[in-house]
This record gives structure tokens, sequence and C-alpha cells, in this order.
């Protein structure tokens, strides 16, 4: 929803794609389990779970404002494979809605020179 509302302006990544998991050994401390939740990279920070709500409206609203020549216009493959939050049910929704709500972190990204 994030990429289509922001007209293409927010890249939606899989945390089990090859680039997902290259970002985030790149991104987040050795140890750090990022999977509980989503998270938006922007500006030397990652925003995650209820913490990234803010900023990812942002980029909406950025993305809705944008003129449409502006837009990337790529297609992305999206598959859902992990079992356990399942894409289509009303159940998982909700399972996602609820991990959304308990779960918020910032974390200041150190940047390689």
């Amino acid at each position: 929803m994030a990429r289509r509302l922001s007209h293409n302006s927010v890249d939606v990544v899989g945390h089990y794609s090859e680039y997902g998991m290259s970002m985030k050994r790149k991104i987040f401390p050795a140890g750090f389990d990022p999977t509980t939740m989503f998270w938006l990279v922007k500006d030397r920070q990652a925003f995650g779970g209820r913490s990234g709500l803010l900023p990812v409206a942002v980029e909406i609203l950025k993305g809705v404002f944008r003129p449409s020549a502006a837009n990337r216009q790529e297609s992305m493959n999206f598959v859902c494979s992990n079992e356990e939050l399942a894409c289509n049910t009303p159940a998982d929704f909700a399972k996602r809605v609820s991990m959304l709500i308990r779960n918020g972190k910032k974390i200041k990204l150190e940047i390689e020179k």
C-alpha cells in the first residue's frame, strides 16, 4: 500500500529477499532481529514499526504531490512466502496490525566512509 499510495517513491523490500538480507547486514547491528516489524530507512535513521508510521505518511504525501514523471515505474514481484503471516487472510492481517502497534524502534545509522 505504501508503494502504491506514494506513487512508487517508497521502495518495498522483503526481509528475506536477497537485497533485503544484504541491506539488513549493512544497517542493523549483529544479533538484532529486524524481522519483527517493517522498517523505513531514511536520512541516517531506520524507523521500525509504529515509529515508522509518521515517516511513511510523510513519504506518501511527498509522493502524492510529486509530479508523476518523477515517480519510478518499476514493477516488483510481491510474493508472500512466510506461512506464519500469510498475505491474504483477515486473521493474518490482524496479526500484522497487532505487531505494528506493539513494536516500534528507531536506530541511528552509522554511515561508512
